[in-house]
């Protein structure tokens, strides 16, 4: 049997980088595929941008992203993903967590 935790829209992670382990807010966002980081962010806590690149949609239309290797803890539970870059400093959150990663999760609306 698979135990789900329950998460809120907005929720601390820890971000595992090369540079040690970094608490921040994040958007559960469940209307968004991918996790997206702040590319100033990615860049600060020493995680490579890969050279590949994806299409994202997103409110302010479609556009080309890159992508980057992340680990956080969520929860508890550390996830694996790969991220889409993207600038986000006018957001109120560095990060957005889409559902690819929130698998055994339940988000309270």
């Amino acid at each position: 049997m698979v135990h789900e935790k329950i998460i809120n829209s907005v929720e601390e992670v820890i971000i595992i980088s090369p540079r040690g382990e970094f608490k921040t807010k994040a958007r559960i966002d469940t209307g968004a595929y991918r996790t997206s980081v702040d590319k100033d962010f990615v860049l600060s806590l020493g995680l490579k941008i890969l050279d590949n690149k994806v299409m994202v949609r997103s409110a302010s239309g479609r556009q080309e992203r890159s992508l980057c290797e992340l680990e956080f803890e969520l929860k508890g539970v550390k996830i694996k993903t790969i991220s889409s870059v993207s600038e986000r400093k006018h957001m109120k959150y560095k990060m957005i967590i889409g559902r690819k990663d929130l698998k055994n999760f339940l988000v309270k609306p």
